[in-house]
């Protein structure tokens, strides 16, 4: 099959074209037209050039003679009728042959000869791309699996299932369909409202693992390929992890895949900002909770070296995304732009990370045997060490390092205050920050104070309270209006409970205390209430605590402080 670009609907319609000079130099790179004739060639598809006709139908064409000249070629032909495809769609497809074969074109021969089947297949992929495009602008994930349906199907259509330009878009939106970031308990009060929802969820998600892997299998040099099937399970890791989601899989299993599939990422591209943040996340924050709490078994030693170990790995990945990030030059302001979330969510989380390795404990029994014993809490299992000093510290490091580039230039020369820095919201929400810093603050402060290095903490402690005094001023953005700050008052008041403050650390404390509070916040609560003599309000607040074991992740705590209660001296 012959096709042909013409400048004009005019020229179209004369039935005779003709080539020399450099356009015939063109064509004969590409097509022998000298085995060319009415017999082998006996059909064609004449199309518009320019940008401005891709819109405009292309035409049937049959080929009535070729004539192959000393210094021309010339085809005449009969216009048949109009196609269902478009000058632009009958152009990518020549394209994408042409490349395919040859490499990247600069300009479309005029005439060129293919085998009509190849054309067919070409043309329906570029129409369906075509199509793909303009659902993926308006975000119409539904649209496109529609383009493809019915999706068991599609194994039995070459062009689609060995076609990952189109695979890819079709995993992606299937991906999209599948999320399941939603608190099922308040959405779906009908049990079988909430199966139907995750059946139909299911479905693509099982769909998306298919196809990924289908794409990694045609192109396993494609980091990316690997990157998304990465993603993939490092988003189940994430929905199983959702307050009130979906509970049909098993977490650990999910983070061995993601890791997997990500490192098969990192190995052929290391410097995949993304895969690294994502690879940091799933051994710092998914695996460590899920090994340690997640089982009925206290872990060993050696389980908990080993997450320890997967913890500096985690933090490791951070810090290569944040080396990486950082090497990208200023005038690359579109990968500079690309890659901010993921450079300030790796400092937020290094910092994080560091906190979790500090082998600290507070303990609120402390606070009611010094009442007993009329002597200050000593917390004897917190020993220092150079390896906590030395978490806490680069803990401090990082969450400044966070608060500071989490904000545009312009922003940075109006507020010169770090803390008023912390309170506008980037990438991390300012009250995060802001909590995060009074956190690591005070436990630097704790750490050195007991370890009779008093008088060099109590700088910590001073700065500390500033967080967290602003962190509670701080609002969150409006899509997180009715969250809690109750975390934030709790340690605040463990801060005022150091400081003797007993009253400041009740009433920073009292407003926070709903039906549905968490347990440590009742403990923190039921101290500050013994310290000023409210041992029946103290004894409730434990007892409710202990309630829900379920929910409580310290019980030995809560029973110990109701023992000591009746050792406590009458106010």
């Amino acid at each position: 099959m012959l096709l042909i670009g013409f400048y004009s609907i005019n020229t179209l319609k004369k039935g005779t074209v003709s080539w020399r000079g450099e356009h015939l130099i063109n064509i004969s790179e590409y097509t022998n037209i000298e085995e060319l004739n009415i017999y082998n060639t006996p059909m064609g598809i004449g199309y518009l050039t320019g940008f401005s006709n891709i819109s405009i139908p292309s035409h049937q064409l049959k080929i009535c003679d070729i004539g192959f000249y000393k210094d021309s070629f010339k085809v005449n032909y009969k216009i048949q009728h109009e196609l269902k495809y478009n000058a632009g769609t009958i152009k990518r497809a020549i394209r994408e042959i042409l490349s395919a074969k040859y490499g990247k074109l600069m300009n479309l021969p005029f005439c060129i000869a293919l085998a009509d089947n190849f054309l067919e297949a070409a043309v329906e992929d570029e129409e369906l791309i075509y199509r793909l495009k303009s659902f993926q602008k308006n975000n119409d994930w539904l649209g496109i699996v529609k383009l493809f349906e019915p999706l068991s199907e599609i194994k039995d259509k070459p062009h689609i299932w060995n076609n990952t330009t189109l695979l890819n878009t079709l995993s992606f939106a299937c991906a999209k369909l599948s999320e399941v970031y939603t608190n099922l308990r308040k959405q779906f009060p009908d049990e079988n409202e909430k199966k139907k929802y995750l059946d139909s969820k299911k479905y693509y998600r099982t769909n998306v693992i298919e196809i990924r892997n289908r794409c990694i299998l045609l192109n396993p040099e494609n980091a990316g390929y690997y990157s998304n099937l990465g993603y993939t399970h490092y988003q189940h890791c994430l929905e199983l992890t959702t307050p009130g989601g979906r509970r049909d899989g098993k977490i650990l299993e999910e983070a061995q895949k993601a890791l997997e599939n990500l490192n098969n990422a990192l190995e052929l591209d290391p410097n995949r900002i993304s895969d690294l943040y994502r690879k940091g996340q799933i051994l710092t924050q998914i695996i460590p909770p899920n090994v340690l709490f997640g089982g009925k078994n206290i872990p060993t030693a050696e389980v908990i070296n080993d997450i320890r170990k997967k913890m500096k790995g985690g933090i490791a990945c951070f810090q290569k995304a944040e080396s990486v990030y950082e090497l990208i030059p200023l005038i690359d302001e579109k990968l500079l732009i690309r890659f901010k979330k993921e450079y300030i969510k790796s400092l937020y989380d290094i910092a994080r990370a560091y906190n979790d390795l500090v082998i600290y404990k507070w303990k609120w029994t402390d606070y009611i045997e010094n009442e007993i014993n009329n002597s200050s809490p000593e917390n004897s299992d917190n020993i220092i060490s150079q390896n906590n000093l030395e978490y806490i510290n680069k803990s401090i490091y990082y969450i400044e390092k966070c608060i500071n580039c989490d904000l545009e230039e312009q922003v940075k020369k109006i507020y010169a205050d770090g803390i008023i820095l912390g309170e506008r919201d980037g990438k991390i929400d300012g009250i995060l920050k802001l909590y995060a810093a009074g956190k690591y603050y005070f436990k630097k402060y704790l750490i050195l104070s007991e370890n009779q290095k008093g008088n060099e903490a109590e700088e910590f402690r001073v700065i500390a309270e500033k967080y967290f005094k602003a962190a509670l001023r701080c609002r969150f953005p409006k899509e997180k209006q009715s969250q809690s700050k109750n975390f934030i008052a709790e340690r605040l008041s463990r801060l005022y409970i150091t400081k003797k403050e007993y009253e400041k650390a009740y009433k920073t404390i009292e407003p926070y205390v709903k039906p549905k509070t968490d347990y440590y916040i009742r403990y923190t609560y039921a101290i500050s209430a013994i310290k000023l003599g409210k041992l029946k309000e103290a004894k409730n607040q434990i007892e409710l605590a202990l309630k829900f074991e379920k929910f409580n992740k310290d019980t030995e705590t809560g029973k110990k402080l109701l023992s000591l209660l009746p050792l406590i001296p009458p106010p």
